[in-house]
């Protein structure tokens, strides 16, 4: 692929036109890094590719705009748990061959970690605490509400995933996303409800929707607060 063109359009977003040789006839366009990326075949002339970004102006700033929204739960001095902004505070070890340990107190993330250790090493020391503390919190929350409305299900899961918050398979297992943490507790029961309440019903009905309604008067408002961020 050749760049052709690349600049600022209208004080919008950045673009970037490539030429490339397997384009043939069809144009494609997406973000990445916040820029509009085209990728077109040798023969579109520039004034084509720029009436282009012209007509899909608005398609670009909506998807910058969501990816400027996306929340990760590990900044660069701090993390953020159930909601609040949590400091990072480091301490190197010689005892520690490799990976770390963490533990929380009066708002601080206490991180024991080797000696000359890498940002791998501490993103997956910091990430597997999370994901116990995940574990723990959904466990409870689940139990509350499945024990409190009779949902039955069969066996709770925690992992990374790229594109939902939480699933419920046909055997009731459920699977929750652990960046859930990053939302304060009413967040958390929405999820956890949302999911139970696919034990009863497998679509989003307005049956099922009425089911969620009725244990979480106010779901649509925590709802928004889900829909609002972009996974990443």
């Amino acid at each position: 692929k050749i760049i052709k063109m690349e600049g600022n359009y209208n004080n919008l977003f950045n673009y970037k036109i490539l030429y490339s040789k397997k384009r043939k006839r069809t144009i494609g366009y997406k973000i990445v890094d916040n820029t509009m990326v085209i990728t077109s075949p040798y023969d579109v002339k520039s004034n084509f590719l720029m009436n282009l970004i012209e007509r899909k102006k608005y398609w670009a700033i909506e998807r910058i705009e969501k990816n400027k929204k996306k929340k990760d739960y590990i900044n660069q001095n701090s993390i953020i748990f159930l909601g609040n902004e949590i400091q990072i505070n480091i301490k190197e070890s010689e005892l520690l061959s490799n990976g770390g340990y963490c533990e929380l107190n009066d708002n601080i993330l206490n991180i024991t970690i080797s000696k000359n250790y890498t940002q791998d090493i501490l993103r997956n020391t910091i990430k597997n605490w999370y994901k116990k503390q995940c574990l723990n919190i959904i466990i409870e929350r689940v139990k509350f509400y499945s024990e409190k409305y009779n949902l039955k299900y069969s066996k709770i899961t925690i992992k990374e995933q790229k594109t939902v918050w939480g699933t419920c398979n046909y055997k009731n297992d459920l699977t929750f996303n652990f960046k859930i943490l990053m939302f304060n507790l009413n967040v958390i029961d929405y999820l956890v409800v949302h999911e139970l309440s696919h034990t009863i019903y497998r679509n989003h009905s307005q049956q099922y929707w009425n089911m969620v309604e009725k244990i979480l008067p106010n779901y649509k408002e925590l709802d928004s607060m889900l829909k609002n961020y972009k996974i990443s």
